[in-house]
């Protein structure tokens, strides 16, 4: 029951397997993309990264300044200043 609960519940493998597939079919396109500021999903990623260096008070300021770029460069592509 665990590893089934991992494997449907948590990874959705059943929803992966169809996503490679369409992938490998060529009916999904990946598209690279370049940006300065990282996406709110890969702000986790960005902490692993600094967890050595970061107290978890300076984590949590970490996370408010990067939502704050991106809620400021959201902004600025709507036409409106911060």
């Amino acid at each position: 029951e665990a590893k089934r609960e991992v494997l449907e519940d948590l990874m959705d493998v059943k929803n992966c397997e169809f996503i490679i597939s369409q992938l490998k079919e060529g009916k999904i396109k990946v598209k690279e993309g370049f940006t300065l500021i990282p996406s709110p999903f890969a702000f986790n990623i960005i902490l692993q990264g600094y967890s050595d260096l970061l107290k978890m008070e300076d984590r949590v300021e970490f996370i408010r300044r990067m939502h704050d770029m991106v809620l400021t460069k959201i902004a600025l592509k709507n036409g409106k200043s911060s």
